[in-house]
């Protein structure tokens, strides 16, 4: 059974975050679990979200405040965690596990097995995510260029 955890009225309002994300998953829901998913975008870190996941736990306080359904919180948290996931911006600061991370967790948030080669996720997707599109192509090059860099260390 989840467990309930309580998110303060605060976090309900709608901030702008920063930069680009993907937010196909997001506009797919119905307007008030859209509202629920930006919320957990603005104010709930990555390592939250995916203890979230793995804790099996529901916000049932933030559902209940935006009458939601309870059965939508798994698309919501797909949603929010494929939206954070893309939020993370290329850079030549990420070492090879953090990019690896990330784009494991694209890639597995998308449904998709590890084992699909990632031009064949991208062509599946490029219609639907267009932002993604760019985002995994990039993560791409940048992993490409930390292996060689790796390599000429």
């Amino acid at each position: 059974m989840p467990r309930l955890i309580k998110t303060p009225c605060w976090q309900l309002c709608n901030m702008a975050l920063l930069h680009p994300y993907e937010n196909y998953l997001i506009r797919q829901l119905p307007p008030n679990a859209q509202r629920v998913a930006e919320a957990l975008l603005v104010n709930t870190s990555m390592a939250e979200l995916l203890a979230l996941r793995e804790e099996n736990r529901i916000d049932l306080f933030l559902l209940d405040q935006n009458r939601v359904a309870h059965e939508l919180w798994p698309e919501i948290l797909r949603a929010v965690i494929l939206a954070r996931v893309s939020y993370f911006e290329p850079s030549p600061l990420l070492d090879q596990e953090k990019i690896l991370l990330l784009v494991k967790l694209a890639v597995e948030t998308l449904g998709f097995s590890l084992s699909t080669p990632l031009p064949q996720i991208v062509n599946a997707i490029k219609a639907d995510y267009p932002h993604l599109t760019k985002w995994l192509a990039m993560m791409a090059q940048l992993l490409a260029k930390v292996k060689s860099a790796q390599g000429h260390v």
